[in-house]
């Protein structure tokens, strides 16, 4: 068994026990619950809404006019004049940045909307599945078992490994 901590989309660290444990049950991993390995699939589905607040924060951190950060990065997708959501260019979240072709980064981590730090990865969420697919060419069958082929299931663990 193996002991790490990664920093998930939360952004809070968590620590992982048991999670590259070599198990036939589970393709050998612990949990269904599984730290984001930065597919960006859910930041290609889905808008980020965040409150007038947040928004007035990343444009502050990321230097920008407020004028100029609601014209460029918002959307005015929600009834109220104090929530906004993402806007998205070339069909993912004006902030992804996709960095080798399957690992993709958030360019405001640090201070990124509440909507998407609760975001909790899982082998259950077809977001997730979607990404294992796509990436690295793994499944998920009903039971929570991660399958795949060898190879791909030993780069998938080593990958996770690499973000502790």
């Amino acid at each position: 068994m193996i002991e790490f901590e990664v920093q998930g989309c939360s952004g809070g660290r968590k620590t992982l026990l048991g999670v590259f444990e070599d198990s036939e049950s589970n393709g050998g991993l612990g949990d269904l619950f599984i730290p984001c390995f930065r597919c960006g699939v859910c930041c290609k589905k889905y808008h980020a809404r965040l409150s007038l607040a947040e928004a007035r924060e990343i444009a502050n951190r990321l230097g920008i006019a407020w004028a100029e950060f609601s014209e460029t990065y918002l959307e005015n997708r929600w009834p109220d004049a104090q929530s906004f959501t993402v806007g998205h260019r070339n069909g993912s979240c004006m902030f992804l940045r996709d960095n080798d072709g399957f690992k993709s980064s958030c360019a405001i981590h640090a201070f990124k909307p509440l909507s998407c730090r609760e975001w909790n990865p899982s082998l259950f969420r077809k977001e997730c599945q979607e990404g294992l697919r796509r990436n690295w060419g793994l499944s998920v069958s009903p039971s929570g078992r991660l399958e795949g082929a060898d190879d791909n299931l030993r780069d998938f663990r080593l990958f996770l490994q690499s973000l502790s």
